[in-house]
This record gives C-alpha cells, structure tokens and sequence, in this order.
C-alpha cells in the first residue's frame, strides 16, 4: 500500500514538473480539451483508498502523455513551419490499456480467506499497473529534459541551412527578376511615350478648335464696337451741333442748355472708353493670335508670350470694367434704338472677353506647371489626366498624389496608403470643433493634429437648376482675379466676398439651391512640404491646388462627412493656390478642408 502511494506522489511530482501547479489546474486545459487534472478537495494522496489512488493514476498518466505529445508537436511546429494542428496530427502517442480491477473487492473488507487470497491478488495487479504507470511518466520526462539540448542545436542549424538556401535562391531570382522588369520597363516606357505623343496631338487639335472660335467671337465684338463707335462719333456731332444750337437761344433756357451739354460730354467720354477698349481688344487679339500660330505649329510656347497675353486679357477685363458705366448712358438716350445697341456691344466685348480667357486656359494647360518649371505640352496635359483620374473620389479612400503633382510616375496609378502609414483620425465631431486653424505654415506649425482652413473668399452663384451646368466650366477655373465682376446667366453680378468660418466645416451665408460656388484661399508655406487633406463637402466638390486637381467627389448629391476623402499632396515653398468648386441641390450645403502634419515631416 506504501508503495502505491509512493508511485502516485511520483506521479503528481511528474505532472507539476510539466508546467502545472496545484492552483492554476482549474482554468487550463489542453489543446484537446482535456482538463488538467485536479484531486479532490480535502484529501491527501495518504488518505486515498487502493481503488481511488489506482484511478488517480491512470487519470495522471493520460495528462502527462498528452502534455508530450503537444511539446513534441510544438516542437515540430517550430522546425518544420506548420500548424500546430498538423503536427498534432503527425505526433502520435500510443496510451497503454491499463488493466481493469474489482472495485468492491477492493474497497470492501475480507470476510474469508478465499476474499483475502483474492483481495491480494487484486492488489498485485494494481501495484503492477501502478509501477508501470510511473516508469512511462519517468521515461517521458527524460526524454524531454535529456533531448531539449540537442534538439535545440539540431533546429538551429537546420534553420542557419534554410536561411541560407533561401538568401541564395533569392538572389537569383532577384537576378531574373532585374532582368525582366527591365525589359519590361523600357517597353512601358517606349509605350507611354508613343501614348504621351498621341495625347498631346489631339489636345493640340481641341485647343486649336477652341482657339478659333474664340478669334471668330474676337472678331464679332470688334465690328460690333466699330459699330457703337461710328453711332457714337455721330451722335458726339449731334449733340455738340445741338449744344452750340442752344447757347444762342434765350436764357430762360439755359438750363436745358446746361443738360445738353453734360449729355454731349458723357457722350464724348463713352467715345473715349470705346476707342480705350477697342484698342485693348487689338492688343489682346494680337497676343492671342500670335500664341494660336504657335500652338498650330507645334512650336513651344515661352512664358513670357504667355504672361504678355494673360497681361492683355487682364487689361481688356479692367477695361470691360469700367464701360459698365454705359448703362448709365443709355439710360439716358433719347431713344430706345441707342440703349439696345449700347448693351447688345457691351454683351458682346464680355463674350469676346470669356472667350480669350477659355483659350488662355486651354493654352495654359499645355504648359507644364510643374515645380521644375518646365516641360513639353504632352507632359502637363498627362499630368493633368493621371492626376483627374487619381483624384476621383472611386480612386480610393486614402491616395498619395505627391509623385504625380511632381510630375514624376504618371503612367503608375497609385494604390490605397496602408493603415500604418496613415495619420490618426480625430476621435469626434467635438474634437473637429476644437481644432486650430491656420494660413501661413512654418516650423512652428503644431504636429499630429489636423488644422482647419477657416479663411476663404466666395463667389456665389451661377445657375444649376436640375443640375444643367454640371459640366460647365466658368471663368474661375480658368484665371482667379479677386478684382474681377461677373455675370451669371440670369444676369446677377458676382464679386469675391472674403469670409472667415469656424469649425467644423464652411457653410456659406444666405446659401441658394440650385446653385454653384466657388471658395478661394491661399496658404504660405516657408518650405516645401507633403501634408495629408481631409475632404468633405454637401453636395459635390472639386479641388485644385497650384491649378492642379487633387479631388472629386462622387457625382451625386449627399450630406457632408468631413472624413470622405483624404488625399497627400505637395505644397511648395511660398504662396499656394487653393480654388474649390460646390454644387449644392435642394437644401444646405458646406465642405470642409482639414490639414495634417507627422511628426517628422517638413521643416
């Protein structure tokens, strides 16, 4: 009976030598389910009966022979790089079939010498059993505590002869890879630049068509101003001769006398500013046509030809500016006949007017605004595209477009920043209300924090009923002058207003539906910098920074959700352009533009 008790406090020895202990068996259980074994509460090995310690054993050695099991299978996880579960399946441990002894025989009390002769040859048999049990738990343990160190050794070396197959096989066939990609590589090359060449061609041909048509209206206004400008010197005459005529008449007349004359010389100075236009329009005509030649050529368009004709636009808008007076003169005419000419020439130098500006921009456009300052009219027209088709809202969530906007891996579309890369989000809509806001940006520009743009100006609204317009491109998209006036289509003049917004998001006052907006800033940077934007806007919005497009929306009416879009871009070193496009449906609009800056970026 001693000796039974001695196997089972080996066994219990063995179980917590394989990681258990008395007061964590409760909560592990094994990889098969099994649960470690626990004894029963208030009872010592000592004080267990034959039958109780003889089934205490059997339940040790079925813990202790699957706790090999699963080290030898973590083992071979570990060399041969699989899952555990596999190599539990690869590890088997046979478990002896222990024999079956007479409970109550055991547990009861020998009333006769047959009961005791078979009481003890019971008890031989568990003692048996038992020492069997204890000699494979101690086996077992030897073997895990004698082969821990070699086997070690043996899976270090195994892996160092891995490592080192697989560093030399990835060398070759980085080799052959080099190889390929560079082949690959200048056909893709060979291949973009035939498509760069074909693209610009056909550009040239649209710019050509549109350039036209802007001379042809060039030319329309121009005769209808030789027109007012014979009408004028006619009436000038007129009304001098009538004039004279009246300071010889009586003199209770002189102060129709004195009428006439404020007439003649309102007469003479509108004369005056016709003359001034019809010279700037000359000016202007022969800047235009002379870029037209250039561009029908194929020849390279300078900047300072380019600058010399935006000067002459800016100067025809100046002048169109202040002949606004003219309705003024009208109104006074005598006839009705003098006021429909006087508007109808009016409406026809602003048509002349847009038209130049529409093929500036399409000019404009050939050129390569990119950082460098220069390049050929194929390369910005496919920066332009690869950054209009990366800008899309279906593009992705999170795209870095600083590569395109330095017009550098145009033809390489890129994929979605992965989540490491990205900055945090702000954690609400409290958080947005609470952020700085800020124009100029230098090294003391706070970090790790998303900066509201606040400041804009707003030039509101052209027409877009039943979203008619949605594709129109007006006048601010091609030149921002915070100077200029504008017409909409049902007449309204439009001026930049400056407006200052608190967060979390810019909504125009005395919004309208229907209708489109355009927002204006600009933002000073004392060095170049790559930021990351969070873009959202109710309804659809358009971005450009530096006359580059980094953002639209989905082509649809939707509510404002400051996290829509998020786009890196660059801005360079001094004063950045910012235009945004709005298009509002039937209720409220408003957008937001937030600025990020990592640790470590910039400055």
């Amino acid at each position: 009976m001693n000796r039974m008790i001695c196997s089972l406090a080996v066994l219990v020895l063995a179980t917590q030598l394989c990681g258990q202990d008395t007061e964590e068996a409760e909560r592990l259980t094994l990889s098969s389910g099994l649960t470690l074994y626990q004894p029963s509460e208030d009872v010592s090995a000592k004080e267990l009966d034959v039958y109780s310690a003889y089934e205490e054993a059997q339940q040790l050695e079925t813990e202790i022979v699957q706790m090999f099991r699963e080290i030898r299978a973590s083992e071979l996880t570990m060399v041969q790089r699989q899952t555990l579960k596999r190599s539990l399946e690869s590890v088997l441990m046979p478990l002896s079939e222990r024999a079956q002894v007479d409970r109550d025989l055991l547990m009861g009390g020998a009333e006769s010498a047959e009961a005791v002769k078979r009481y003890q040859e019971e008890l031989s048999v568990v003692m048996q059993e038992t020492d069997a049990i204890v000699s494979n738990a101690q086996d077992l343990l030897e073997t895990l505590l004698e082969k821990e160190a070699p086997e070690a050794s043996q899976r270090s070396e195994e892996k160092e002869k891995e490592e080192t197959e697989t560093t030399e096989a990835k060398e070759v066939q980085e080799e052959q890879v080099t190889q390929k990609e560079q082949v690959n590589r200048e056909k893709e090359n060979r291949e973009a630049r035939e498509k760069k060449e074909k693209e610009a061609e056909e550009a040239i041909k649209k710019t050509e068509i549109h350039l036209e048509k802007a001379m042809e209206e060039i030319k329309a206004a121009r005769e209808e101003v030789a027109k007012e400008k014979a009408a004028a010197e006619v009436k000038v005459k007129e009304e001098t001769k009538e004039a004279e005529e009246e300071q010889l008449t009586r003199e209770e007349k002189e102060s129709d006398k004195a009428k006439e004359a404020n007439e003649a010389a309102a007469s003479r100075e509108e004369l005056k500013e016709l003359e001034e236009l019809e010279k700037k329009i000359d000016i202007a005509e022969e800047k235009v046509g002379a870029v037209i030649e250039k561009v029908k050529a194929m020849e390279d368009v300078s900047k300072v030809e380019l600058e010399a004709a935006e000067n002459a636009m800016k100067a025809l808008r100046e002048a169109l500016g202040s002949v606004e007076s003219a309705d003024a003169i009208a109104a006074k005419a005598k006839t009705e006949s003098a006021k429909q000419k006087t508007a109808e020439a009016l409406r026809q130098m602003k048509a002349a007017s847009l038209s130049m500006e529409s093929a500036l921009n399409a000019i404009k456009s050939l050129k390569d605004e990119s950082p460098n300052g220069g390049g050929s009219a194929g390369s910005a027209v496919a920066q332009i595209q690869a950054l209009d088709e990366s800008a899309q809202a279906g593009s992705g969530k999170w795209i870095d477009l600083t590569l395109q906007m330095r017009n550098r891996d145009l033809a390489v579309t890129p994929d979605e920043t992965p989540v490491e890369q990205r900055p945090e989000l702000w954690g609400s809509i409290e958080d947005l209300e609470r952020a700085p806001t800020a124009r100029k940006f230098s090294a003391d520009t706070p970090r790790d924090i998303w900066i509201f743009i606040s400041d804009w100006y707003v030039l509101g609204r052209y027409n877009n009923e039943g979203r008619s317009n949605i594709e129109k491109v007006f006048p601010p998209e091609s030149i921002v002058d915070l100077n200029a006036q504008y017409v909409s289509e049902d007449g309204e003049t439009l001026r930049w207003e400056y407006e200052s917004y608190l967060p979390p998001m810019v909504a125009p006052y005395a919004w309208e539906s229907w209708k489109i907006y355009y927002f204006y800033t600009e933002l000073y940077f004392e060095e170049e910098a790559e930021v990351w934007l969070a873009i959202g806007s109710d309804d659809r919005s358009d971005l450009w920074i530096n006359d580059l497009p980094v953002w639209h929306s989905a082509n649809r009416h939707k509510g404002w959700y400051p996290a829509e879009g998020f786009r890196k871009v660059v801005f360079k070193e001094g004063r950045n352009k910012i235009l945004l496009r709005l298009e509002n449906g039937q209720s409220s609009l408003g957008f937001s533009l937030y600025l990020y800056f990592k640790s470590g970026s910039a400055y």
